[in-house]
């Protein structure tokens, strides 16, 4: 009896040791399942922030293979990497990525010479705003609509029939509830003649800075240095209808 109480637990040993032995090995040994995801970006172009963002979830990805690639031509985003790191990227992506607002700026270049009356198609938010810093008077040398997207940029020229234009240029940065309008730059066009007759136009930069626009409140900003014998541009951003 005691001879096969023996037996019995030897062939016991044996068996866990069996068992043991055809275990899966750890799952560090086991390749990675890869999968790859082509995702079209609906925002405007991928910020350098969120693409080093993006960069660091792929890098600390299970799978020394996983890689990602952005098309900034075609604003597509792809990934191969594990299920679980696309899943990352994706819940990132849906906070940032959203549609982009399509937004319309009412824009006045204006002369100001000390007069008393505004110009009758100037915009009454516009005189409002001129009357509150103590301008009294202003005619429209330029008038002009210009419709973008947050997140592109966009410039236009206002050249009158006669003297010197401008051209200006921002991009809209954020959404419209807190809108900032970067690198917004305004460059002089004063005109003078090629050696062929022709007129062209040099080009003077008078303004780069930065500034929060708010829907239906002009920014004026000063162009010249004069404020009773100057020029200034008006700029608003219209109310979404």
């Amino acid at each position: 009896m005691r001879k096969l109480t023996v037996i019995l637990l030897v062939l016991l040993v044996s068996g866990i040791a069996m068992a043991q032995n055809t275990t899966p090995k750890e799952t560090a040994d086991v390749p990675a399942r890869l999968e790859t995801k082509v995702i079209q970006l609906k925002g405007a172009k991928l910020s350098n922030a969120y693409y080093s963002a993006i960069r660091r979830i792929v890098q600390e990805d299970y799978s020394t293979a996983a890689s990602m690639d952005y098309d900034d031509k075609s604003n597509v985003l792809v990934i191969t990497a594990t299920p679980i790191t696309i899943e990352k990227i994706e819940r990132l992506l849906n906070k940032v990525d959203v549609q982009p607002d399509t937004l319309t700026f009412l824009t006045y270049i204006l002369q100001v010479d000390g007069g008393t009356r505004f110009d009758p198609e100037l915009d009454s938010a516009v005189v409002k705003e001129l009357r509150e810093i103590d301008i009294k008077g202003a005619k429209i040398i330029y008038k002009s609509r210009l419709q973008t997207i947050t997140g592109k940029s966009l410039s236009a020229s206002m050249i009158p029939d006669n003297g010197a234009g401008y051209r200006l240029g921002f991009r809209p940065d954020g959404r419209r509830s807190s809108l900032i309008l970067s690198q917004f730059q305004v460059d002089k066009l004063v005109p003078t003649k090629d050696e062929s007759g022709k007129t062209v136009y040099d080009k003077w930069n008078v303004l780069n800075t930065s500034f929060s626009v708010k829907e239906g409140k002009p920014v004026i900003i000063g162009i010249s240095s004069k404020k009773d014998n100057g020029v200034i541009l008006a700029v608003m951003l219209l109310e979404k209808r």
